[in-house]
């Protein structure tokens, strides 16, 4: 008799945990959790939660479109946000719109019922609703808003967005999760750059790999030079002089992004730092057009 309560109450325990799993998952597909954009200042991602592989792995891609690169402040526009895997067949994601100190700018509005905004700290996130998960629909899905632009003298607005890619399977393990930004310039516009790293501090004995995304927004074929360094602060530079990566030209299509990877080997004997990590692009000798930063320490 004992024995049979003892595994009544063990199964009964593990109907709960899995009925308060499956709970914890459909909250999560209706209405994904504030600060998971992939964003400024902590860059964190979907991956937290659907970490059964690397970030960006399972030949999916994610990608943010639809203002060409620059924007006339005050009007609105439809943008979209596209996730694409081969075998997912459920989707989620999460988005910001920011200026260069980090703000929320613009406004971010469903065009219809597959997405939603909510506020946390200041910053509205868009994300999917339950129907914007697609249940069932496979290898690619687009969400569509819209974005009025914010006042003149904005600046750079930069998109930071992550994505999950799942099986469908009632939990969030088996998911690929895909990062990606956009930025956008105030029109009349040249080039804007965004970097969006994996990890944001710099461990010891690794290589540290940062996608940077430029953006054409002059509305036809743009070459520019990138180039990136390390701010120390009090108007030393690492390295003193030249560039940490670069010069590298990068030929943007009219209106159109390109996508480069800055990989660097941190040495285990680099020193434990906080500095910023900046990326610089414009055209020789000497002309900046943007520039991207974040804060990032070095670790053990």
């Amino acid at each position: 008799m004992q024995s049979r309560t003892a595994l009544l109450l063990f199964a009964l325990c593990g109907f709960v945990l899995a009925t308060a799993n499956l709970g914890a998952f459909l909250l999560k597909a209706s209405s994904a959790p504030n600060g998971y954009a992939a964003a400024p200042p902590n860059f964190r991602s979907c991956l937290p939660c659907h970490d059964s592989y690397a970030l960006g792995s399972g030949g999916g891609s994610m990608s943010i479109g639809g203002l060409g690169g620059s924007y006339a402040p005050g009007t609105t526009q439809p943008m979209t946000v596209t996730l694409s895997r081969s075998g997912s067949t459920r989707w989620g994601f999460e988005l910001v719109a920011l200026d260069d100190q980090g703000t929320s700018v613009g406004v971010l509005a469903p065009a219809n019922n597959t997405t939603q905004t909510s506020v946390s700290g200041g910053i509205t996130y868009l994300k999917q609703t339950s129907a914007g998960t697609f249940s069932g629909t496979g290898t690619s899905v687009t969400w569509t808003f819209d974005y009025t632009a914010p006042p003149a003298g904005t600046g750079t607005v930069r998109f930071y967005a992550s994505g999950a890619a799942c099986n469908n399977n009632g939990s969030d393990s088996g998911d690929y999760v895909y990062n990606t930004a956009y930025s956008a310039g105030e029109g009349p516009a040249d080039a804007t750059v965004v970097i969006q790293p994996k990890v944001v501090n710099a461990r010891r004995g690794t290589t540290w790999d940062l996608p940077v995304f430029l953006t054409d927004g002059s509305g036809a074929a743009n070459p520019i030079y990138l180039v990136s360094r390390v701010n120390l602060g009090s108007g030393r530079f690492y390295p003193s002089s030249g560039w940490l990566s670069g010069p590298t030209l990068v030929n943007l299509p009219a209106g159109g992004t390109a996508e480069q990877h800055l990989l660097h080997s941190i040495a285990p004997t680099t020193p434990l730092i906080t500095a910023s990590y900046e990326v610089l692009i414009g055209r020789p000798p000497g002309q900046l057009v943007d520039l991207d930063r974040f804060t990032f320490t070095v670790t053990p």
